[in-house]
Parts: C-alpha cells; structure tokens; sequence
C-alpha cells in the first residue's frame, strides 16, 4: 500500500521545511540478511565517516526539493474506475505543477550514510533515508537545487564496463546492444540489461530465478512506467521465443573476457569501487562549491554545473578504474 500526500491534503496543514527522517549511523554493517553487525573502528571506516559528515554537513545548508506530483495521474489511476471519481479529478486539477509552481514542491533530506555487506570489502554504496535516491526517476526530473533546475548525467552501463576494466580492456560499445545483436533483434536491450544486471549480482543457482522476481517486482509496481516496462519484457521473451537461460549464455558468449565474472555474484564489490567513485565525485563537486546528489551510477546538479559534473565524474571514475574512462549520458 502506498499513500501519496496531495497538494489538496497538504493545504490543510502548515509544512515544515525539511522531512522527519530516523538517525542513521554514517557508515553499517550489516551481514547476508540485513541485521546490523558490529562495525570495526579502523582508518578506514574513520576515513568515510568524516567524508560522510564533510558532506552532510556541506548539503544540510543547501536547500534540495522536487515535486512529488507531475506523474500523480498515472500512480491514482490503478483502477479504471478512479478516473471518474470527483477525487480523481480534483487531484488531477490540482496536481500539474510545474518549476515555478513552489508550493508543491517537497524539501528532500540530503543525508547520506554507506552501508557495507558482511565485510568491508563488499558494498559500501552510498544510500539516502528521504533523498534523491528515494524518488523515481519523473519525479528527479523536477528536482532543483537552491532555485535552480538540474540534470543527472549518468554512468552508462556502469558495472559491465568495470569488469572489462578489471581485465585491463576499455570497453566503448554498448554491452547489451552487442548481446542483441547475437540474440537477433535490438529490441531485447531492455531485457538484457535485466538480465545482465541480475547475473552480474547472481550465483547460477540464483540467476534465472532472480530475473523472474524482478519482472514480478516491476508487474506489480504503483509506478506505471515500471508496469509497462514488465509487460514489454515479457512479451518481447514470447514474440523473440527467449528466456533468462539463454540470455545468459549469449551474454557469455559475447563477453568472453569477462565470461567468468557473469553469474559469479560479483556485484557487491563492484559496489565498493562505485561506492568510492560517487563519494569521491560529491566531495569533489563540493570543494568547487556544487551541490549534488548521488543515485549510484547517477549524479544530480544544478543544469549550470553539468560540464564541470561530468569532468569530475570522468576524473573519479579513472581515479579507481586503473586510468580507465567512463561513458557517460
């Protein structure tokens, strides 16, 4: 259950300007199945805990909102029956805001913290309680920074180049396209990015099964993009007669020097070097003044800075990756 606060129900009550969030140790531990473990108290964890609270501390005094109802249509209408209620209707009226519209904008908390699994040689991603990660990808688009309109410039298909990397190889292309091609048509990509993404934090056994339960998670999501995303992925494994299995053998085929990565969970120490780049990239926005935030393998800035983000995030990128470069969109 999901329950959307409208601009109608916001009206009754006097808003504060920043969200109720829980306290979060800066940097947890955590083992296979969630539980807090105890952190070491070493150089390390010392090191990221500053780096955590510098940029809290820079963030906090900055002033990071979106507004949470441009795509409230598409979330209210689940059922055919809403688009003719009176409620429906009011909250669509009164739901199209734009930039300029600021009473419907939401204050976000910026605060980060990173969370390391089992180890401190896995993980380590850089998370937010009721930040931009916590938002969807329409609603990011609204985000603005001091008044000002942003962008996020991305790290395309991030986790697949950090292997090729690994393996002393700059790898330009498009991954998935490669493996569509293979398969014999281009309008697999958003099935083999799944696919790929799942084997690359999958072990065999955990694979196919792993890729089933996302298309579920996206078939029954509120976001009504994510819906349509499923049933595209699943019609396109009927019309293409494919299946997770032999996707992945494809993917190996085709990724033969990184063959031995797929289906080899490998993915929560790609999440130590990602981790690293997009704190590295924040703090290093931060030393020129910039605020931004980070989705992972994404950064938000003010549309002014967008140049300067995307050099900076270019520099963290080689920084960690061997002198290797990043793509990005």
């Amino acid at each position: 259950t999901t329950l959307i606060i409208t601009p109608l129900l916001l009206s009754l009550f006097e808003v504060g300007e920043q969200p109720i969030t829980k306290d979060k140790a800066l940097v947890q531990l955590r083992d296979s199945k969630g539980n807090a473990m105890k952190l070491p108290k070493n150089q390390f964890t010392k090191g990221r805990e500053r780096d955590l609270e510098e940029l809290n501390h820079f963030t906090s005094t900055q002033i990071i909102s979106y507004n949470p109802y441009t795509s409230l249509q598409s979330l209210i209408n689940i059922h055919p029956l809403n688009n003719t209620s009176p409620l429906y209707k009011t909250l669509s009226h009164k739901s199209t805001g734009t930039i300029g519209q600021r009473e419907y904008f939401r204050p976000l908390n910026q605060s980060v913290h990173s969370v390391f699994n089992v180890d401190l040689k896995h993980g380590g991603r850089i998370y937010t309680s009721a930040g931009a990660q916590n938002t969807r990808r329409d609603e990011r688009k609204t985000l603005i920074i001091n008044g000002d309109a942003t962008v996020e410039p991305d790290y395309s298909a991030m986790h697949p180049r950090m292997l090729y990397a690994s393996v002393d190889i700059q790898y330009d292309a498009d991954p998935y396209l490669v493996v569509c091609d293979n398969l014999g048509s281009i309008e697999l990509r958003p099935l083999v990015k799944l696919c790929f993404n799942t084997a690359i934090n999958a072990s065999v056994s955990t694979y196919s099964g792993g890729v089933y339960k996302r298309l579920r998670e996206l078939k029954h999501s509120i976001d009504a993009g994510k819906r349509a995303q499923a049933r595209l992925m699943w019609d396109l494994m009927e019309e293409h007669d494919v299946n997770p299995d032999n996707i992945l053998k494809a993917i190996r085929y085709i990724h033969q020097p990184i063959a031995h990565f797929i289906a080899a969970k490998v993915g929560a120490e790609l999440q130590l070097l990602d981790g690293k780049i997009s704190l590295d990239t924040m703090l290093q926005l931060k030393e020129r003044g910039i605020v931004s935030c980070g989705v992972h393998d994404s950064i938000i800035v003010p549309d002014k800075y967008k140049e300067t983000a995307i050099d900076v995030m270019h520099e963290s990128y080689s920084k960690y990756m061997g002198g290797f470069n990043a793509v990005i969109d």
